[in-house]
């Protein structure tokens, strides 16, 4: 049940006994619910905006701190809504203070004046900071906050303890109206006391608890325990009352913590601006510093160890000029005592500095000027930039350009730069020559002007837009005197940074020689055509002739061969039959004479079959150490009473069988080491055989034949290859032979895909060389010996 009929219940029952009581007890309960009123609206409307204010006030100091150190124009407009919403709050509770008395309007005046004037004092912070005031004044404006801000929150803080005994006061007399309005009662109606008495307990029980409870929480609230809450097991008014201050409290400890969580986030951000702010100067490449007015440095980022080697500390105290070379220094000093003078920023100043161990480094100096809050001029602060390469890079390009312009200005070809509209810029000296102007003539000059026919110039500049470039294409050009010249341009078109053309350069190159060289070219052309079709011609006729040549001596060799083969067989016969000495001797010339026209007969048959090419090539199985000892067995009789040693080597490698014509093979070794006798008188005849190169199905075989003869001219040994060529002529009149074996060796090893070839010494010997490729097989030889001595 509401207090409201509670108290009407009880009164009715007083009101038999008597109508005063009852009176007074309406009276009291007025008062009760006057002054909870006075609790729940007076008291908690301007302890809310004080709360405001406060709240207001510290993010406008934060914003403002923050926007000093950062320099974030974003945080400008939340520290002017701060502010608003400050002077908003004190006004508020100015106008709620007006209604209660004269004494609290002052207070609320003096409150929001200093509220105003705080915000004046983080304006006119912002407003210096902008300016770009010197440390000491923006210094000097915090401090004035700090006392400004110092002041508001005391105040706040004060009348809060107002509000708050205004409160515990308001309660006080609640309760002492009720004890009064019991009292007059009780002394009223003594003849009710016993009733009196009981409902007075019961209404006071039931409406002084709730407001003790109600006392006790706002006092631990006001100890600032806004966690409290006020437990009252009724309903009613006094619940109401508990329900709306419990509902007071949860607002204040939610504003309270969102003030705390405010006040740790602008904190943090201060932090972590700071932070920042260090990290960006030490990760930036310039070096950041700062000097007082004398010059002397006293802050300097930790990039001056990478610039100077010089630590922070090291430099801090000294001026700019310890680290400059005696020679510049006078320089930069004239430079900087103007700029002092005049307070101007330094703006990209170049300056020579002395590293810590003694080399030269290029900087790019550039500072501002700052001063305090009374104007005075405090020094400067700003950045170095090392520029050590890009003066070296300035300097190779410098020297680049030199070199490219001496190369351009000497070189053979005409070369030059023009316009857009074909205004030539630069000519070198080549260019003047082949046109005969001046170069005072050709500047200015059109280039149209020395085309011969000038419609080909827009052809020529069309293409060169739409390409970039047009490589060797013909031009006819006129000189100054009118003289036309075939020429081969090279153009490029030449861009700015947009893409936009500024015009052109090229190559120009006088051709005129060379259109009437390939003239003369094109007309001898045509008579070397006309006589290779006659010498084809005549190539055709002698090649027939040299075929027919070379049948009639392939039936010729063979004519004469059949009955030198009976000759030489009844010969064999004759030397079983009895004959005296000179008969012998005969035989023997015969059968010599014989032999050697049977071999000169079939060098010729082998030498017109390969000018045929109809020598064959057999493929069957030989063991080709066996056919090397064989070779140099035969060549034993050919050495006759000489002090000569035959020798016979076999490489290792050599494998014991291999598939191709041995007949070949052994005609050139017998044609190689038949010679080494006729010329050796005494020494060593070798014939060794290795294995010079190898495959998965063939094998390459060098033979080496060497002797200690008389050996052959160097100027000789290519001559002895070639067909019916011999060293020299006493060699055929001394030695014999028609010069065809090395040229049919130098055939068949050929057709082996091979080679033969000689080295020699003379009066020391000769080393023939034959190479030739064999297919590998399965088969297996007899072996020998690795190296016999014959």
């Amino acid at each position: 049940m509401k207090l409201k009929n509670r108290l009407l219940c009880s009164y009715l029952i007083i009101i038999i006994l008597g109508l005063i009581p009852c009176f007074m007890a309406l009276n009291g309960y007025g008062k009760v619910r006057s002054d909870f009123e006075t609790i729940t609206q007076n008291i908690l409307i301007g302890y809310q905006a004080m709360m405001n204010a406060k709240q207001s006030a510290l993010a406008m100091i934060v914003e403002t701190r923050d926007y000093i150190e950062s320099g974030d124009e974003s945080l400008l407009k939340y520290s002017r809504k701060d502010m608003d919403d400050l002077m908003k709050s004190l006004h508020k509770h100015l106008e709620h203070e007006m209604h209660i008395g004269d004494k609290e309007k002052g207070v609320a005046e003096d409150m929001k004046h200093k509220g105003r004037r705080l915000a004046d004092l983080c304006n006119s912070l912002i407003t210096s900071y902008s300016r770009g005031a010197g440390e000491e004044m923006l210094s000097e404006e915090r401090k004035k906050i700090r006392i400004a801000e110092n002041e508001l929150f005391k105040e706040l803080n004060r009348h809060l303890g107002v509000h708050h005994q205004e409160l515990i006061e308001t309660q006080n007399t609640i309760s002492q109206t009720i004890i009064n309005s019991f009292g007059r009662s009780l002394g009223i109606s003594i003849l009710i006391l016993i009733l009196a008495l009981a409902i007075a307990f019961y209404m006071t029980r039931s409406i002084l608890r709730p407001v003790h409870r109600l006392k006790k929480g706002a006092k631990i609230i006001g100890d600032g325990n806004l966690n409290y809450r006020v437990d009252i097991n009724t309903t009613g008014e006094v619940a109401e009352v508990a329900d709306e201050f419990n509902k007071m409290t949860e607002r204040l400890a939610n504003i309270k913590n969102n003030l705390e969580n405010q006040v740790a986030e602008r904190t943090l951000e201060l932090k972590n601006s700071e932070k920042r702010f260090r990290d960006i100067a030490e990760s930036t490449a310039e070096w950041i510093w700062e000097v007082d007015s004398n010059g002397r440095y006293t802050w300097c980022s930790g990039k001056v160890e990478q610039c100077l080697g010089y630590t922070a500390d090291e430099v801090i105290g000294h001026t700019p000029f310890d680290f400059v070379p005696r020679k510049e220094r006078e320089r930069v000093a004239l430079i900087f005592k103007e700029l002092i003078a005049a307070k101007a920023p330094i703006v990209n100043l170049e300056n020579i500095n002395l590293t810590k161990s003694g080399e030269k480094v290029f900087l790019l100096t550039s500072g501002v000027p700052f001063f305090d809050d009374q104007g005075k001029f405090c020094g400067y602060r700003g950045v170095e930039r090392d520029i050590t390469e890009q003066k070296r890079t300035e300097k190779a390009l410098r020297k680049s350009e030199e070199k490219y312009r001496t190369t351009i200005e000497d070189s053979m070809d005409a070369i030059y730069t023009n316009a857009r509209k074909g205004e030539f810029i630069e000519v070198n000296k080549s260019m003047l020559d082949l046109f005969g102007y001046t170069r005072e003539e050709m500047i200015g000059l059109n280039a149209i002007e020395l085309y011969a026919h000038p419609e080909e110039r827009q052809g020529s500049i069309k293409q060169i837009d739409q390409k970039g470039s047009h490589r060797e294409f013909e031009v006819e050009f006129k000189k100054k005197d009118g003289t036309v010249m075939d020429c081969i341009i090279t153009a490029t078109v030449r861009r700015d940074d947009n893409g936009e053309i500024l015009g052109y350069q090229g190559i120009i190159r006088d051709i005129s020689d060379q259109k009437r060289a390939e003239q003369e070219l094109i007309r001898t052309n045509k008579q070397l055509e006309d006589a290779i079709g006659r010498a084809n011609q005549m190539a055709l006729e002698a090649e027939s002739a040299n075929n027919a040549k070379s049948e009639f001596l392939a039936n010729m060799s063979h004519e004469i061969r059949t009955p030198m083969n009976a000759i030489l067989g009844f010969t064999d016969m004759l030397f079983d039959t009895d004959l005296d000495e000179s008969q012998m001797d005969y035989i023997k010339t015969v059968k010599s004479s014989g032999k050697g026209l049977l071999s000169l007969i079939n060098d010729i048959l082998d030498f017109s079959k390969i000018e045929a090419g109809h020598l064959d090539f057999e493929e069957i199985e030989f063991d080709p150490e066996l056919l090397a000892y064989d070779v140099c067995e035969m060549v034993r009789p050919k050495i006759g009473s000489k002090p000569i040693e035959v020798l016979c080597h076999i490489g290792d490698q050599i494998p014991s069988m291999v598939k191709g014509d041995p007949t070949r093979f052994r005609q050139v070794l017998t044609n190689l080491i038949g010679n080494a006798p006729k010329f050796t008188n005494a020494g060593e005849i070798e014939l060794s055989l290795d294995v010079e190169e190898e495959e998965d199905k063939r094998v390459k075989l060098h033979a080496k034949i060497r002797d200690t003869g008389v050996g052959i001219p160097k100027d000789k040994l290519s001559a002895i290859f070639e067909p019916f060529k011999q060293a020299d002529g006493s060699t055929t009149r001394k030695y014999g032979g028609t010069g065809l074996g090395l040229s049919i060796c130098k055939k068949i090893s050929e057709l082996m895909k091979g080679e033969v070839w000689a080295e020699s010494e003379e009066g020391k010997g000769s080393i023939f060389h034959f190479t030739g490729w064999l297919k590998k097989t399965k088969g297996k030889g007899a072996k020998r010996f690795a190296s016999v001595s014959l």
